[in-house]
């Protein structure tokens, strides 16, 4: 809504003073097309000269605009004198003036309205569509120029997002669309992300004015302009630009026909005022996108040259030809800065260089598909009846022959003519932008010529009675279908719901507020989601220094910062924060799968080992040499820390599968931990730096080194903290057999108290044709590892048989696979909790080509933490049957408002097989015990409650509570207790009664 303000505003004084004479209600449907095209020429002036970003611009213009739009009101007119004294003389042609644009401003609401339905009927305000274009540019873009001009984009903190768009040839794609959405969400207070949506269905519904208007321009009665414009609002090609998110391709939409009718006023009408007008709203066209501004100079160009011919009354050629001169000059000079930008300095000529000259054209628009009467274009499929389609085809053909022969709109028929010739190139030269793009551009033109040769027949028809209900039909078919193709079209997005993002993925958003300014942060997206998720995750971080190793949709960053460690981490809600530098306890948000921590004090650099891990073993007879620096632990192999002097103490994260030891040497001191199996976290004493320690593993347990750390001497305190992580190492046996693939599987699960955590492990085969990279699972092998000896998988590649075994006993195997053809195979190890598979790893990859095996490969895997739920404040307590246990809670915060949703989520942990599903309940009392909030939920994933889990199973419990708005500021205590499968509450070991987890302070 401020957006639109905005342009009426900026528009005001623009269409009184410039726009020739014309009732003002015709002269108002303008108004909003001068403002945005006087915003996009000053803020492209603005923003890539100055360090003004696109809000500042804005607000500016708005300030300067207020006295001159006052003066423009108070003026006295002589127009709308005239204008009065001819309303009195004809009523009823009075009410046509002032009825048909109202009536084109109700289409304008028609397409907004069809553009904004998909998010009002999810409730969210999402981007539509699945274009990671939307994800990787357009959104980013409008937060983007938020932060910074177009000039200085590239001193922002690093980012990838930042990266792709001040990288040709992105870099030389004009902005403006995201001028008008970082304007109008900064002055609004909105984030654009969220506003995205709604400014691509504010300039789809400019389409109809621009249209009636170019209507009106070319010599249209208003009936048939005023159809013209409903079909123009009604076309399903401009709602699906719309719906996928080619943003600056809808600014093109929006302009090109406003900027053809101002040229016509111009080069008709004459006068300084006229250019002026014409030229700002073509100026507005070329910077907003350049690619409209060829279809203008088609479009327009014969029309021109049809001026020329024929001059209007009273003109000579001579005048005409200064009027298309001034014309053109006046709006190159507007729009120069965009253009001497993006053009010449940002990668544009590279990007048309280099690309091929068929790029993005990958089919042509159909006919029935430019009318609105089908969809068929780029995998949409409706078509109402292929008969009814047919006949409406035939109607329309009738009607644009009717427009060209009845030669009352010969300047509409030059406009499609240079249409027509500029379809005719793209398709005969493969025009860069494709096109598809230059179909959109002629929809208003086609619209405008169904509805003159509509109108045409209208006034020509003999006889009436006959010819009139015939001309009502077709017309009506036509229309009628151009509404049901949109409809299906837009119920299909609001079926497919949001594609880009998932409601639960978009609440990331609101972690960005919880990042002071300046902060940097450490990245670590959940390996479960897209790429496309790890541009909201940069997007919601823009401003900040990201640190990290991972991809967006078409970037990617790969740097991390270790010394020190960046401010904040946002880590999956399954990783464990301090094998990161980070402090458990300072947890600041979570939500989407993800937790952001603060770091822990005192800890200077942190480093991880699992890339490296071949190097980072201890094995019993071959020690390990670390240097250590001020800033920096380095491997044998790698480059040395710097001298600079100092004292930390050294943190590591050793693992074993069995209990073993670490010594530490140090010019001749050593220290000696005992480590009891696992994952354990051993602390040195105080140490001069720099430095060089010598590993070493007495006995036959070889230890993997997972991370280290250098911490101040009085910020952690030294010896040993056992972590009873599961990880997996496997291990190829090479000899043998070709076509056999064997390999030693060991995994460490967690003791429990009557034996050890099981975890669901499979042998997943995958295939795919010896000509296609279309892979599919063809089986799979299921066994129950717990953590013993360790085991021995044999598959036999040519068969597609595997068997298992440990200390030489058979293990079962439930499951199978296809029968075996040729092709390519690739045998994978998943492990599976919850009923989610957490981790993942190649085992053997081959090809068969017949029946015989080539090509093996065996993969390894040293050793990886498995991923498991975890919470980020344990409160540990055990039902008193012995049957499950709650591991700990993770609440973001102690403070909470009247009216706020709360969210907590609880891990259970299951000690022995339980019977039945259980369920948990929430409560959430204040001070004097009322209760203020109850969930109750199901245990477990959907479909896998807890009669269905193994030993030791871990699953998160999400809990969502709403707050009353009309509690008082107090303290308040969180419960939560256990229901039996009979309904009935299982007790704690604690005691009876709900247990007491969490305190929190209601706040006003």
């Amino acid at each position: 809504m401020l957006a639109l303000l905005l342009c009426f505003f900026l528009g005001y004084a623009p269409a009184r003073l410039l726009l020739p004479a014309a009732p003002w209600a015709e002269r108002a449907l303008l108004m909003p097309h001068l403002g945005l095209s006087l915003l996009l020429c000053v803020t492209a002036a603005l923003t890539t000269t100055t360090a003004l970003a696109p809000t500042r611009v804005a607000a500016g213009l708005a300030l300067l605009a207020l006295p001159l739009n006052a003066w423009a009101a108070l003026r006295p007119s002589t127009k709308k004198r005239a204008l009065r004294c001819a309303n009195a003389a004809s009523p009823r042609r009075a009410f046509v003036r002032e009825a048909a644009p109202l009536a084109a401003w109700a289409l304008a609401g028609v397409a907004f309205w069809l553009a904004v339905l998909p998010p009002l009927r999810w409730g969210l305000a999402l981007p539509i569509g699945s274009n990671w274009d939307a994800a990787e540019f357009y959104v980013p873009l409008g937060r983007v120029l938020q932060l910074a001009s177009q000039r200085d984009l590239a001193l922002l903190p690093r980012n990838p997002l930042v990266a792709i768009v001040t990288t040709p040839p992105v870099s030389g794609r004009i902005h403006a669309f995201s001028y008008l959405h970082a304007a109008a969400s900064g002055l609004a207070g909105a984030d654009p992300a969220r506003s995205y949506a709604g400014m691509m269905a504010l300039l789809l519904a400019l389409i109809p004015p621009a249209a009636y208007a170019l209507g009106r321009a070319v010599g249209m009665a208003r009936p048939a302009a005023l159809l013209g414009a409903a079909l123009a609002a009604l076309g399903w090609l401009p709602l699906w630009v719309a719906y996928n998110s080619f943003s600056n391709h809808i600014v093109g939409l929006a302009l090109l026909p406003a900027a053809l009718a101002g040229s016509l006023a111009a080069l008709r009408g004459g006068g300084r005022r006229a250019i002026g007008a014409g030229a700002l709203l073509t100026g507005g066209l070329a910077t907003g996108y350049y690619p409209a501004l060829t279809a203008y100079v088609a479009f327009l160009a014969p029309a021109a040259l049809f001026l020329l011919a024929r001059p209007p009354q009273g003109v000579r050629r001579s005048q005409l030809a200064a009027r298309i001169g001034a014309l053109g000059v006046l709006a190159a000079g507007l729009s120069g800065a965009a253009q001497a930008f993006f053009f010449f300095k940002q990668g544009f000529l590279q990007e048309i260089g280099d690309a091929a000259t068929g790029f993005q054209i990958t089919e042509f628009v159909g006919e029935a598909d430019v009318l609105g009467l089908s969809a068929s274009f780029n995998r949409e499929a409706f078509v109402a009846s292929e008969w009814l389609v047919a006949l409406a085809l035939l109607v329309a053909l009738a009607l644009l022959v009717t427009a060209l022969a009845s030669r009352r709109v010969p300047l509409l028929a030059a406009l499609s003519l240079g249409a027509a010739g500029y379809q005719g190139y793209t398709a005969a030269v493969g025009y860069y932008y494709g096109f598809y793009k230059g179909a959109t551009f002629a929809v208003p033109l086609l619209a405008l010529l169904l509805a003159a040769g509509g109108h045409a027949l209208w006034r020509l028809a003999r006889p009436r009675w006959l010819l009139w209900p015939a001309v009502c039909a077709g017309a009506g078919l036509i229309v009628a279908l151009n509404l049901a193709t949109t409809w299906a079209v837009q119920a299909r997005y609001s079926a497919a719901g949001p594609q880009l993002w998932t409601a639960d993925e978009f609440a990331v958003l609101d972690m960005g507020a919880q990042v002071p300014a300046g902060a940097s942060v450490l990245v670590v997206p959940p390996p479960h989601h897209s790429e496309v998720f790890n541009s909201l995750l940069s997007y919601a971080l823009l401003g900040h220094e990201l640190s990290g190793r991972f991809h967006t949709g078409y970037g990617a960053i790969s740097s991390v910062s270790n010394d020190p460690p960046p401010d904040m981490a946002l880590l999956p809600s399954e990783a464990a924060p301090g094998d990161y530098g980070y402090r458990p306890a300072d947890l600041r948000w979570a939500g989407g799968g993800l937790r952001l921590y603060g770091r822990a004090p005192g800890v200077r650099y942190h480093r991880a080992f699992g890339k490296a891990a071949s190097l980072a073993v201890v094995r019993p007879g071959a020690p390990l040499t670390l240097r250590l620096g001020a800033g920096r632990i380095a491997l044998p192999g790698e480059r040395g820390p710097a001298s600079t002097p100092g004292q930390a103490r050294l943190v590591l994260a050793a693992a074993s599968f069995r209990p073993a030891a670490l010594e530490i040497d140090r010019a001749g001191a050593s220290a000696r931990y005992s480590l009891p199996g696992g994952l354990a976290q051993i602390t040195s004493e105080p140490l001069r730096l720099p430095g060089e320690l010598r590993l070493s593993a007495p006995g036959d347990e070889p230890l993997y080194l997972w991370w280290g750390e250098l911490c101040d001497p009085q910020a952690c305190e030294g010896g040993v903290l056992a972590r009873d992580e599961v990880f997996v190492q496997v291990t190829p046996r090479p000899g043998g057999d070709p076509a056999q693939a064997c390999a030693d599987i060991r995994l460490h699960t967690e003791q429990l108290p009557e034996g050890r955590q099981k975890l669901t492990a499979l042998i997943s085969l995958a295939y795919a044709p010896p000509t296609s990279d279309d892979w599919r699972e063809v089986g799979q092998w299921v066994f129950f590892p717990n953590g013993g000896d360790p085991l021995l998988l044999d598959l036999d590649m040519a068969g597609l048989k595997a068997a298992l075994y440990t200390g030489g006993r058979p293990v079962e195997l439930a499951g199978g696979v296809a029968a075996p053809a040729d092709g390519r195979y690739q045998a994978s190890l998943l492990l599976a909790n919850d009923a989610k598979v957490v981790y993942g790893t190649t085992l053997a990859s081959w090809q068969r080509a017949g029946g015989a095996v080539q090509k093996p490969v065996a993969e390894s895997v040293i050793f990886d933490v498995v991923p498991l739920p975890r919470p980020a404040s344990a409160r540990v307590a055990q039902s008193a049957d012995g049957t499950i246990r709650l591991e700990g809670y993770t609440l973001p915060g102690a403070r909470a408002r009247p009216g706020a949703v709360l969210e907590l989520t609880l891990v259970w942990q299951s000690l022995k097989k339980i019977d039945g599903d259980l369920q948990a309940r929430v409560l959430l009392r204040d001070a004097s015990g009322r209760a203020l909030a109850e969930q109750t939920q199901p245990l477990g994933a959907r479909e896998h409650g807890t009669h269905a889990w193994q030993e030791g199973e871990l699953a998160e419990q999400r809990v969502v509570l709403a707050l009353p708005n009309d509690v008082a500021a107090q303290p308040a205590s969180l419960s939560v207790e256990l229901i039996g499968p009979d309904g009935r509450p299982l007790p704690f070991r604690d005691g009876a009664g709900p247990l007491p987890i969490a305190e929190l302070a209601l706040v006003r």
